[in-house]
Order: structure tokens, then sequence, then C-alpha cells
């Protein structure tokens, strides 16, 4: 015991190294400002609260956010995300008996290296909440605090409802285990404790859908229900729904064998839990219900995809206490016996295929390519006094969201019609904009302000540039014949900010 915490010890501190480098580099983007700019929004947290109603996400980590930024202000958003997953990550490292080169193949792949450390999302917090709960299962299956850290975890994100009840499924299967000794007649105290549990999650899941129900980000959710049969396809090969898990280079590998073997490598990373069962169909269940989750409202990114193992993270840890092995039929069990170390070598090769990713990111941190190219423009003002108090302008309009973390420029979103650097992706909205449309703006806004106006255009423009231009979801920039030479006559170009990891990339003009 004492050499497994000795190297997870000596794994932790390297990844904290690591971390805080990235965390050194990192700029911040537009989700994660998004996130803040909501959290500060109102004139106390009710107000807060109405405002963040129909974005998408419950309040939790909003709520953080807010009371960390009455504390030190601006540096609450990697601060926040920064004690999360360094939470998270001392949790597994010194309170599992996870071996050292296990813990090093978690930590130093892309979901916690990066994605929920260094990245300032919500996701983070669902990954800390489900160690919590691994660490309370452990303790007491019938233990109280389960239902208090399911309410805390419904109210991450929405794919952690999916997750809770997975993990009330566990707990409610855990209750037909025969039990060893009679006990008198009435009500067992864990069906009662599963019971309350049970309705305090339900209490959690009621304040996630009264916070983000009705959405008013209607743009980003999927039209329609897809037929059952394609539902039921998804479920069988659930690859295609959690294509960020599989880095780049297996690209070259054709997409029918891709679907079909990473398929095969989700399903089989579940099957090292066959020992304990009930920990085996909880994570069916989260990884069914995720899978449907994407296909019916929207599709994941890696954030959302990496719920997923970290569940398994959380299921493993439960199972392999002896207390919850179930036992199976002699012959039975020996089937289990040879199953199980493949599932096993399939949920580490899962979790190794999460490396590359995390070095590819280390790699960028040290040639200084950022996700965001926000940072380097909130320098470019500071240096040049005279558009300290210009107006911002972007195409695609998402450019201007990240913009407040490094500057206090007023901005104007062009599909909205109004000055804000908040972004409400409605069918509502403008939903074609042309490249002249943009100029005429700018002009009227340097017009009635008195100071240059900067336009922020992610397309690298030429005199021939011609064509529609797709921004989010439904929107469009159009750029008609003669519109391109007309904005580069009235404009002065002043740099380019460029390249960035993300789609945060544009070239700077002024308008003459």
């Amino acid at each position: 015991m004492r050499s497994i915490r000795a190297g997870n010890i000596a794994v932790l501190a390297g990844w904290l190294a690591v971390v805080a480098f990235l965390v050194s580099q990192h700029v911040m983007w537009r989700d994660e400002v998004r996130a803040l700019t909501l959290a500060i929004a109102g004139d106390d947290v009710v107000a807060m609260l109405r405002r963040l109603h129909g974005e998408g996400h419950p309040a939790l980590w909003y709520l953080l956010l807010r009371a960390a930024h009455g504390v030190i202000g601006m540096a609450a958003l990697p601060a926040v995300a920064l004690a999360v997953g360094v939470a998270a990550a001392a949790l597994l490292a010194l309170t599992s008996n996870i071996r050292w080169w296990v813990l090093a193949l978690i930590l130093f792949g892309q979901m916690f290296l990066y994605e929920y450390t260094v990245m300032a999302r919500n996701y983070g917090l669902s990954m800390l909440l489900l160690f919590g709960l691994a660490l309370v299962v452990r303790r007491n299956p019938a233990s109280l605090w389960i239902g208090v850290l399911l309410f805390l975890l419904v109210n991450v994100n929405v794919h952690s409802v999916v997750i809770a009840a997975a993990f009330l499924l566990f707990l409610l299967i855990e209750l037909f285990r025969p039990v060893p000794v009679a006990r008198a007649a009435g009500v067992r105290p864990e069906v009662r404790n599963w019971l309350i549990n049970t309705i305090v999650a339900a209490a959690g899941v009621a304040c996630c859908v009264a916070t983000i129900f009705p959405t008013f980000n209607d743009a980003a959710a999927h039209s329609g229900i897809p037929a059952i049969g394609r539902l039921a396809g998804a479920v069988i090969l659930p690859q295609p729904f959690f294509p960020e898990l599989f880095p780049a280079f297996l690209d070259a590998v054709p997409p029918r064998v891709l679907k079909l073997l990473g398929s095969m490598l989700l399903f089989l990373g579940t099957l090292g839990l066959v020992r304990s069962l009930v920990a085996w169909i909880a994570s069916l269940a989260a990884l069914v219900g995720l899978t449907l989750l994407f296909a019916i409202v929207y599709g994941g990114f890696y954030r959302h995809e990496a719920l997923f193992l970290a569940t398994l993270i959380a299921l493993y840890w439960i199972a392999a206490d002896p207390r919850f092995r179930w036992a199976y039929p002699a012959r039975l069990d020996r089937v289990v016996e040879r199953v199980r170390p493949v599932g096993i070598a399939a949920v580490l090769l899962l979790f190794a295929l999460q490396l590359p990713p995390a070095f590819d990111r280390i790699r960028s941190a040290v040639a200084g390519l950022p996700e965001s190219r926000s940072a380097s423009l909130g320098a470019y003002v500071a240096a040049h006094p005279e558009y300290r108090q210009s107006w911002m302008v972007a195409a695609p309009d998402a450019l201007v969201e990240a913009l407040p973390y490094y500057l206090a420029n007023p901005t104007y979103l062009l599909h909205l019609q109004r000055a804000d650097s908040f972004i409400v992706y409605t069918r509502h909205a403008r939903l074609d904009v042309r490249l002249a449309t943009l100029l005429d703006t700018a002009r009227d806004l340097q017009r009635r302000s008195g100071h240059p106006t900067l336009i922020l255009l992610g397309m690298k423009l030429t005199p021939a540039t011609v064509g529609a231009f797709h921004e989010a979801y439904v929107w469009q920039l159009s750029v008609p014949p003669g519109d391109a030479q007309q904005f580069l006559s009235a404009t002065r170009f002043l740099g380019h900010f460029r390249p960035a990891r993300s789609d945060e990339e544009f070239d700077l003009y002024e308008v003459r």
C-alpha cells in the first residue's frame, strides 16, 4: 500500500507540473467566457438565474463561478476549473488503490490533463462529483449523502442526468442481493434510503429541467427525433457518437471498420466490470443513455463524450471493492474469469487512446499556439490607445464572445442586431448577413461613437471572394460579387491574428 501511494503521489506531482504549465499558456475561448458572462450577470443570484434560464445548462457551475468571482474577480474562471480538476485527481490518486501506471495513463490523457482541468467548463465538476459518489458508495451504498451528490451532479449538465440514472440503477439492483441475516418485517433501511436518494435526485432533475427549458438557443437543437431503426443502430454501433474519443491518426482506418472496431472497444471497455454485475449493467446503461442523448438531442464534443470515461473510472473504482462482487453459478463464474481480462485490456486501450491528443496539447502550448486569439487582440488594443474605446464587430459573431475577458471594448452582434457579447443562437435572428451589411454596421457604429471601429473577420478575404459561408448552426455570411472589393477598399488591414487551435482566429480591419 505504501509503495502504491508513493507511486501515485509521484505521478500526481508530475501531472500537476504539466497542468500548471498548460494553465499558464491557456487562452480563454468563447464557451468558457460565455459561462462567466452569465455567472456575473444581474445584481444578485436571482437575477443571474433569470438570465441563465434557457441557456441549456443547469446552475451549479454558474453559482460556483459567481461565488469565486466575488472573491478573486476574473481569475475565478481558471481557478475554479483548476481546483475542481486537482481535487478529482487527488481523490483518485490518494483514496483509491489504483496502480501508479494506470493512474498515469488516466491523468496524462486528454480528459484529465486538459479538458477537465485546464479548460474552464462545467464537465470537470461532473467528474469530481462522480468520484465523490464512488468514494461514498464504497463506504456505504445506503448513505443519504448519495442523494445529495446526485442532486448536485444532475445540476452540472444534462449529460449527468443520464449518468445519475445509471448510478440509481446500480444501487437499485444492489438491493436485490440476498440478505445474509433475517430482518424484521417492514421496509429495509437500505430500501428506504434508496427511495429517499431517488427522490432527492429527482428533485435535482426537476431543478435542472426548470433551468434549461425552454431553451432560447433553438438553432442548436436537432430538428427532429431520428427513426427508431437509426436509434437502434446507434445503440448497437455507438462509435460515431463518440468520435473524439478516437484520436486523429485513426482517420486512416476505413470509416466502417473504425465504426465496428470502435464500438466493440466501447462495449468491451465495460466488460472488465463483469465481476460486479451491477456495475457492468450501470456502465452499459450510461453508454446507451449517452449515445441516445447524442443521437436525439445534440451531438457531443470531446468534453461531452469523455463523461463516459469518467463514469467508467468511478464504476471500476467501486467494483474493485470485494463487497460488490456478484456470486455467479460455478460454470458462469469460469466464463466471467476468462472474459474479464479482455474487458480490462479494452478499457486500458481506451484510455491509452487519450494520450496522443494530450501530447498534442502540450506541443501546442510549447509552440505558443493558443486556443483563441482573443488574448492577442487584447494585447494589441492595450498597445494602441487609439483603439481602447473602439467598437468590435465580427463575422462570425462568435469571435466577440471571448473578448470581454481580455478587453473592455463594446461589442456588437450582427445576427442579433444589438450591442452585446452574449449570443443567443436562435432561428429568430437575422440568419443571413451580407458582408456589405457588416461594413455598413461598422460605419454606423464609428459615426455614432466617434471612435474607430474594428472588424474581426474569420475568413481570409480576397477581392475575388464570393459565396455563402457557414457561421453557426443556421447562420451564414453571404459575399455576393463586388462585396469583397468594396470591403477591402473601405477598410485598413491591421494584421493577421492566426493561427489558433480553435476557429477563434481572424484578420483585423479598421474602418477608414
